[in-house]
């Protein structure tokens, strides 16, 4: 545990490196030779400090699943978007459901196992890897707190689900525009396609992320807690301006209330079944239909994956390298154009 004195103003400060952490102690000193002192005395009281074991804590083994959630939900509501507290919530609460309240300190691999296999004949594997990764950050945390020794879940133990990410024509998109008689709907509808935003983007969306001077559109609530930044079209500008302007969210139902993403997706399955779309058509679509029409035309996955607020390029690459494909064939056709012979 590394320390050293600054100065900082008229007093002299301890920075105390932990763990990775930085942290500032004040030495309550303005004279540097009292400020060393103090600092002998700080290392040999922490010298004297016993260490602790690496081992569980005492009480983990008395923490039911139902006292672990209540602490981990008010942990996430404080860094997590309301979305993944709402996910997290309604995880642990299939977790207890199907496991019982059993102490925390006992989950290993079988009960995970179980857990998955019992979810799987109840719902698509998609939504179990979904709630899999969203027990493996709570127990992550679980860990932290030192409830558990280790986080008995891993990504060997996610499903193996074949990548079929669905995207609409452009003409496709347009005969669903037209379609739409719902305002809010269809000015919804024509965002996503424009911006890629996720659904719950798009719903927590207020005017005053709106600069349009710039055009530009701040995310401040995003999947990854990162804010993002992105420019719109001219034609989302102009949209957005011929908005009613009746509370401080672009997008409402009834002109005072954010949407809500459940009436987001039954509406607007609505339509698509009205239009005879394919039943693996859903709002994301619209989202992965923005960055199929990107990567189609030439538009880099960096910065694809910028617009789309992936964590990492690679996510972009995972689902929309392919979509660039075709474009390719120009180039590979070059060559046969010049080595006929076989």
């Amino acid at each position: 545990m590394p320390f050293s004195l600054f100065l900082r103003g008229s007093i002299w400060y301890l920075k105390i490196s932990e763990k990775g952490h930085i942290r500032w102690k004040s030495t309550g000193m303005t004279n540097k030779v009292d400020a060393q002192k103090f600092l002998i005395d700080f290392k040999l009281q922490k010298l004297k400090k016993p260490t602790k074991t690496p081992t569980t804590i005492k009480h983990s083994d008395q923490c039911l699943l139902s006292a672990f959630a209540k602490d981990c939900l008010m942990w996430s509501s404080s860094n997590h978007t309301c979305g993944s507290t709402d996910l997290m919530r309604w995880t642990l609460k299939n977790m207890i459901r199907v496991l019982g309240d059993i102490p925390i300190a006992s989950i290993n691999q079988l009960l995970i196992d179980r857990f998955k296999s019992v979810r799987m004949s109840e719902v698509k594997p998609v939504t179990v890897n979904i709630e899999l990764r969203t027990l493996r950050s709570a127990f992550f945390q679980a860990k932290r707190w030192g409830l558990l020794q280790e986080v008995p879940i891993s990504g060997k133990n996610l499903i193996k689900v074949p990548s079929d990410t669905v995207a609409l024509s452009e003409n496709d998109v347009e005969q669903l525009i037209n379609s739409i008689s719902d305002s809010w709907l269809r000015s919804l509808v024509i965002m996503a396609v424009h911006t890629g935003l996720r659904r719950n983007e798009l719903c927590r969306l207020t005017w005053s992320d709106f600069d349009s001077v710039r055009g530009l559109l701040t995310i401040h609530e995003s999947k990854s807690g990162k804010a993002r930044c992105i420019p719109v079209s001219s034609t989302v500008v102009k949209m957005l301006e011929q908005l009613p302007k009746t509370c401080e969210y672009i997008f409402t139902q009834d002109g005072s209330h954010p949407l809500k993403g459940t009436w987001v997706t039954h509406a607007f399955k609505k339509w698509c079944r009205k239009l005879g779309f394919s039943e693996k058509v859903h709002f994301h679509t619209l989202r992965h239909t923005c960055a199929s029409i990107m990567v189609r035309n030439g538009v880099s996955l960096y910065h694809a994956s910028k617009v789309l607020g992936h964590s990492s390029v690679v996510v972009t690459e995972k689902y929309y390298a392919h979509m660039g494909v075709e474009d390719l064939r120009s180039a590979v056709n070059v060559v046969g154009s010049r080595i006929s012979t076989i």
